[in-house]
């Protein structure tokens, strides 16, 4: 999940003073649960939320082991658990990447470059990636484009222009981006064993921030300011930009019209839980003041937010616009070929790289939820440190075992839950895998151990996961979508 990059707060709206960006300390006590989650009521987990102009690094990891571990422990205690993802398919940074594609289809070199690639959503991440150094080129020196999103009234703003008016030209140009980004994307997800039941696209909130914004500004939540922005300013009126100088909707008002759009419809006791970076915890802070005052009174009590701390690369946080940090492919790719996970996928039948996946979720959920992390290639490798490779190794020696969660296990889920957090689970994984490998383990005990691999997600398998697959929300939970407004799903 990405967020509006920091930047200086807007003017204030008439009668009203300016604020700071949001910035919240993390971790801070609500982190810390305990979160309690009810048997009967549906919970919706949404996390990874890609957006379609790059690969996967491995921040979206840490986010993909995370949600899957909190969907499939729910699912292993009885708990309703759908697994939900929301694609970035819209705005600027979205609009960037089809600039960067437009200019080499222009040239005539798109399909060569595209070729030149390992992978379609590598291409893209590349393009996208030089299309921003190539603005920050051109604008050193210069003064901020403003808060938010850059403003800069280019081809991509153009770009954003058309796809609100629904220019053919424009969504067809979305839609081949798209279907790149996604296609290399899902290959990715499909190694990692990760799947979704539902997705929505963010594009569907084109044709409605019209109407959302304006309900705003007729109900006085939003105000329009000097510079013909419209803002929020929340009781400590700190400002969120809705809507920037160019007449451009932000990525808060998508994001709120799309939750309006959902809440207002779904049953109070229905449970979000929100994957997300701990950058987002001052942002989501406006979310629930917001939906309140637009009638949804209720916003607040139906999200469980899982804010983790950031994987960094050298002191610093990884950004696909800077630079693509540590793909997953690559990481995947470097594991899979060690010696290491060669001959365990070659003693339990397995594939080297889904042996790889296991180590690697495994020693990212084994770091408190809070924490963040600096990666370590070597650590991961290390079996000592990573008890993911004992636990790949276990896998295929008792995969066949009955699933029958012990009591021990089905306490450490629960313990986990209500944290958020899997440390001491995967700690029980890993010690139950010590187990099986020392031919130790009771029936029980390797049937419980399968139980807590599978729950925790990392069961080191493949999945056949395609977008097109994960439709959007069931009628139950999905209002009916506005006519046209649907984009066509990538196909795998």
């Amino acid at each position: 999940m990405t967020r509006p990059e920091p930047r200086p707060a807007p003017a204030p709206a008439p009668g009203q003073r300016g604020g700071a960006q949001p910035r919240a300390v993390f971790p801070g006590s609500a982190d810390f649960g305990p979160y309690a989650f009810r048997r009967g009521a549906a919970h919706v987990v949404r996390y990874l939320n890609p957006t379609a102009n790059k690969p996967l690094h491995l921040g979206h990891l840490r986010n993909i082991a995370l949600g899957t571990a909190i969907a499939g422990s729910m699912r292993a205690l009885g708990i309703d658990a759908v697994r939900h993802c929301v694609i970035e398919d819209t705005g600027r940074w979205m609009c960037e990447a089809m600039a960067a594609f437009a200019e080499l289809k222009r040239a005539g070199t798109a399909d060569a470059a595209v070729h030149g690639h390992r992978k379609p959503d590598q291409f893209v991440g590349a393009i996208y990636a030089r299309h921003r150094r190539a603005l920050r080129e051109a604008r050193a020196g210069a003064a901020a484009a403003g808060p938010g999103y850059d403003v800069r009234d280019d081809a991509a703003d153009d770009l954003q222009r058309a796809l609100l008016d629904g220019a053919r030209e424009a969504r067809a140009l979305r839609d081949e981006v798209k279907a790149l980004a996604l296609a290399g994307q899902q290959a990715t997800l499909r190694r990692l064993g990760a799947t979704f039941d539902h997705c929505d696209y963010e594009s569907v909130e084109d044709v409605l921030l019209a109407d959302f914004v304006g309900d705003g500004l007729r109900a006085g939540i939003f105000a329009a300011n000097a510079d013909g922005e419209v803002v929020y300013a929340n009781s400590s009126r700190l400002l969120m930009r809705m809507v920037n100088r160019l007449g451009l909707y932000e990525e808060s008002a998508r994001l709120l019209c799309y939750l309006r759009r959902r809440l207002r419809d779904w049953p109070p006791d229905c449970v979000n839980v929100i994957v997300a970076g701990s950058e987002w915890k001052g942002w989501m802070d406006f979310y629930p003041e917001i939906l309140a005052r637009f009638g949804i009174v209720h916003a607040r009590a139906m999200y469980a937010h899982a804010f983790y701390g950031m994987v960094r690369l050298d002191g610093r946080k990884m950004a696909s616009s800077a630079g693509p940090g540590v793909l997953v492919d690559d990481l995947l790719d470097e594991l899979a070929d060690s010696g290491l996970a060669q001959t365990i996928a070659g003693e339990c039948g397995l594939f080297s790289d889904a042996v790889a996946a296991t180590a690697v979720k495994a020693f990212l959920l084994a770091v408190p939820r809070v924490r963040a992390i600096d990666y370590a290639e070597h650590r991961v490798k290390d079996p000592a440190s990573n008890r993911g490779w004992a636990v790949a190794r276990a896998w295929g020696r008792c995969r066949g075992s009955d699933a029958t969660v012990a009591p021990g296990a089905l306490e450490a889920l629960r313990e986990a839950l209500t944290r958020l957090s899997f440390e001491r689970a995967v700690a029980m994984a890993g010690r139950l895998a010590d187990r099986v490998l020392a031919g130790e383990a009771s029936a029980d005990e390797a049937a419980a151990f399968v139980a807590l691999t599978k729950a925790l997600g990392l069961a080191p398998e493949h999945s056949d996961f395609a977008y097109a697959a994960a439709p959007p929300l069931p009628a139950a939970l999905d209002p009916p979508a506005v006519d046209g407004s649907r984009d066509r799903m990538v196909s795998s």
